[in-house]
C-alpha cells in the first residue's frame, strides 16, 4: 500500500496538529496546578483561620492560623468533627477554649463552596477578643467618666461642708423655678 503525497500531507498536518493541541493540554495543566497553587497559597497565609468542611461538618482542610486558634496541628484536625454551627451567609460569634480558664472570641462567617470536586463549606473565622477587650473596656470607662461627671456635677453645686446649694447651685435652682413660675 502506497501512501500518496496527498495522504502524507494529511498525516503531517493531522500530527502538527495533535502536537500543537498536546502543548496547548500542558499549558493549560501547568496553569492549573499553578492556580491551585496560588489558591492554597492564599489560604495557608490567611492570617484568619479557614476551615473547610464537608457537608456533615467534618474538617476537610485548615489552615496554620486555624491550627493555632484552636489549638490543634494540622493531623489532629483533619477529620474531626467541627464544633460549631455553619451557617452560610451568618455572621456567628464563638467563643474558643483555651488553655485554663481562658477563651477567645471568634468571628465567624461561612459560605457554601466546593472542595476536590464536591459541596463543602468554608469558615472564615477571625480573632476578635481584643476587639471585645476593648470594646469592654471602653463601656467601664464611659461608666467611670458618667460617674465622675455626676460627682463633678454635684461638686460644683453642692457645698461638700454643708451639704446645701453654693451659690452657682442656688443660682441654677433660682433660674429654674424662675423659668417655670412664667
Amino acid at each position: 500500500d502506497q501512501i500518496t503525497a496527498e495522504k502524507l500531507a494529511t498525516r503531517i498536518a493531522y500530527a502538527i496538529d495533535r502536537q500543537h493541541m498536546l502543548r496547548q493540554l500542558d499549558e493549560l495543566v501547568a496553569s492549573l496546578h499553578a492556580s491551585d497553587a496560588n489558591r492554597l497559597h492564599l489560604i495557608e497565609r490567611n492570617l484568619d483561620a479557614i476551615v473547610v468542611t464537608d457537608e456533615r461538618g467534618i474538617v476537610l482542610n485548615a489552615n496554620p492560623a486555624a491550627e493555632s486558634l484552636f489549638g490543634f496541628d494540622a493531623a489532629e484536625f483533619w477529620g474531626m468533627a467541627f464544633a460549631y454551627p455553619l451557617e452560610p451567609g451568618a455572621r456567628t460569634e464563638i467563643t474558643i477554649p483555651r488553655h485554663g480558664d481562658a477563651v477567645c472570641i471568634g468571628e465567624m462567617r461561612v459560605v457554601e463552596t466546593l472542595w476536590n470536586g464536591k459541596k463543602a463549606k468554608l469558615a472564615s473565622i477571625r480573632d476578635v477578643t481584643e476587639r471585645r477587650q476593648s470594646e469592654e473596656t471602653l463601656r467601664q470607662l464611659s461608666v467611670q467618666l458618667a460617674d465622675a461627671n455626676q460627682k463633678l456635677e454635684r461638686l460644683a453645686t453642692i457645698d461638700e461642708l454643708t451639704g446645701v446649694l453654693n451659690r452657682r447651685g442656688f443660682e441654677a435652682a433660682l433660674h429654674r423655678e424662675l423659668g417655670n413660675a412664667l
